[in-house]
């Protein structure tokens, strides 16, 4: 099984969410993948990878900025808020650290061409904070 070819759109099946493709792995992980290189691997690119597009349980929408580093709680990214939670595109975005807002959570992770369409790269380059 390869992260980039489940995670990818290129193909033409439909892509798995990025935490789709973190179960999976963690199912491997021990049994076909080495626990180690798994475990290193989340650390590094965190439960939900930089760029990927998130719903929060407000409602809103953003994308991943930074994972959290060391020990922290890995399901709780820094997130740009691209869309508010009436479904508004937002033209100054705010940056959300859910390591210190405890409010707010991770909902569920979306496919970011399935919200933006062709536009997706377009949202995420326009992100200002």
């Amino acid at each position: 099984m390869n992260f980039d070819i489940e995670a990818s759109t290129k193909y033409t099946l439909k892509s798995c969410p990025k935490y789709g493709v973190h179960y999976n792995l963690e199912a491997l992980a021990g049994v076909e993948i080495d626990q180690y290189a798994f475990d290193l691997f989340i650390s590094e690119m965190g439960v939900y990878p930089k760029g990927s597009l998130v719903e929060l349980s407000d409602g809103s929408l953003g994308f991943v900025m930074n994972v959290p580093e060391g020990k922290r709680d890995l399901n709780r990214p820094i997130v740009a808020v691209v869309r508010n939670g009436q479904g508004q595109d937002l033209t100054h975005h705010h940056l959300l650290d859910l390591q210190s807002d405890r409010n707010v959570s991770i909902a569920c992770d979306l496919d970011r061409k399935d919200v933006f369409g062709e536009r997706a790269l377009e949202v995420f380059a326009a992100i200002t904070v």
